[in-house]
């Protein structure tokens, strides 16, 4: 499989980033040993303000530097054994994460993106491979050394205290862990609380909570202490429709206020293009492209990408041929997203879709707000046309139709592709710019 590029970014400031003279104390030395990557990640000998405390070593560490950290890593692998044999759940992934901002790790279910968001927090151990934050390696270093913070679908509150009570948790932890000087985990707490806006709830238990409202203060409790990280795995997946897209608003609004990475795990689409700036595309262990939203829409670069993102339709072909060269393929397979596919009721005599091909409606589906026809082709492919409401072509079932799709629309593989289509073979030459269809 051919990769997209890792994403290069430097570091933005900002008061939860290291940035600046702080940046000079992470030292080389620290790769690979633990107790020295511990050291190289909380030193930071100028800074005097904000909430401080000491390590076990006498290192001064500042709260306010815990932020906006660049991940990196290279040739990461994770295996397991099982009873068939090794089971590869992490294939060689090498990336970098930009720093301050949210990328997503979308995927299905089994692509990988859980485990890797676990590795990287230090919850799973690595088979090979490297991670570094901010240059230091952490691989061997321990999830409670990372200084990452955690929301989880089921929200992980504890019933027995008050919202103000969970909050307060981790802050009173590092208190007891020697990394905080000063305990003044209420205040901390309150301001957590006027931040996602549920201030005057403090003294209330999560049961007498909304889902949304629980989910905020899951965000709250896992902001206290000032990560370096905050992992996001499938945060919304507990909630209604319209509770989620409302939450997902406030949570974009709220993370660009405050400078701390974010990654985020999810299978959702639509919740990773509203939330992140950056999407890293996994199937089967593996990065299929990495790049913005807009990126991964219009320019998919393997097969896979195109048929996730955009549901697409997969068509067999007699052949294609690469125009202004003789090269022609035998029996390429080409992927179309349905709606680049107009369908009409009478072919029409003129332009591009004077080539359209006959189709017939086998199934109308009226969701009440979009009408949903699957179309057949002559060959028996399928094709799934989605219309609002108020366009319903109101085309019948069993009527002829015909459809055309022009070149650009089509992504053309091989068809092994089809059993493994995490692994594409590019044809010779060939680009969506320069294709035609024989009508043989």
């Amino acid at each position: 499989m051919q990769r997209a590029p890792a994403c290069k970014a430097n570091a933005r400031g900002g008061k939860f980033a290291l940035k600046g003279p702080q940046r000079a104390h992470l030292r080389p030395a620290a790769l690979r040993h633990p107790q020295s990557a511990r050291a190289a990640l909380v030193e930071s000998p100028t800074s005097t303000s904000g909430d401080t405390g000491m390590n076990g070593n006498g290192h001064l560490v500042s709260m306010d530097q815990m932020g906006g950290t660049q991940v990196s890593v290279s040739g990461l692998r994770r295996e397991y054994k099982t009873e068939k044999g090794i089971f590869v759940a992490i294939d060689d992934v090498s990336l970098d994460i930009t720093p301050n901002q949210i990328t997503a790790l979308l995927g299905p279910s089994g692509s990988g993106k859980t485990t890797f968001m676990r590795l990287i927090s230090g919850l799973d151990t690595v088979t090979s491979g490297n991670i570094t934050f901010d240059g230091v390696d952490v691989t061997d270093l321990p999830v409670q050394e990372r200084e990452c913070g955690f929301v989880f679908q089921n929200y992980a509150l504890w019933n027995h205290k008050t919202v103000l009570e969970n909050i307060m948790f981790g802050v009173e932890i590092k208190h007891k862990r020697g990394l905080l000087k000063e305990l003044d985990a209420r205040k901390r707490a309150e301001e957590l609380l006027e931040l996602v806006q549920l201030d005057g709830l403090g003294d209330r238990y999560p049961r007498q909570l909304s889902g949304g409202q629980r989910q905020r203060v899951a965000l709250a409790r896992s902001l206290a202490y000032k990560p370096r990280l905050l992992f996001l795995d499938e945060p919304f997946g507990a909630l209604d429709a319209v509770v989620r897209k409302d939450l997902r608003a406030w949570m974009k609004e709220l993370m660009s206020t405050i400078d701390i990475t974010c990654i985020l795990a999810t299978h959702d689409q639509e919740e990773a293009r509203d939330l992140a700036e950056e999407i890293i595309v996994f199937n089967k262990g593996r990065v299929e492209q990495i790049g913005t939203a807009e990126e991964i829409a219009e320019s998919p670069q393997t097969p896979f990408v195109k048929n996730f993102t955009s549901m697409s339709s997969v068509l067999a072909s007699n052949n294609m041929l690469v125009r202004n060269s003789s090269f022609r393929t035998s029996k390429p397979s080409v992927l179309v997203d349905p709606k680049d596919v107009e369908v009409y009721s009478e072919r029409p005599t003129d332009g591009p879709a004077r080539r359209a091909v006959p189709c017939t409606v086998k199934h109308r589906v009226n969701l009440g707000w979009e009408v949903i026809y699957e179309v057949m082709l002559k060959e028996g492919d399928l094709l799934e046309k989605r219309y609002p409401r108020a366009e319903d072509p109101d085309f019948d079932v069993g009527e002829t139709l015909h459809a055309y799709a022009p070149p650009l629309a089509f992504m053309s593989f091989v068809s092994e592709d089809l059993t493994t289509i995490s692994k594409p073979q590019a044809l010779p030459a060939a680009s969506p710019a320069n294709l035609t269809f024989d009508e043989e």
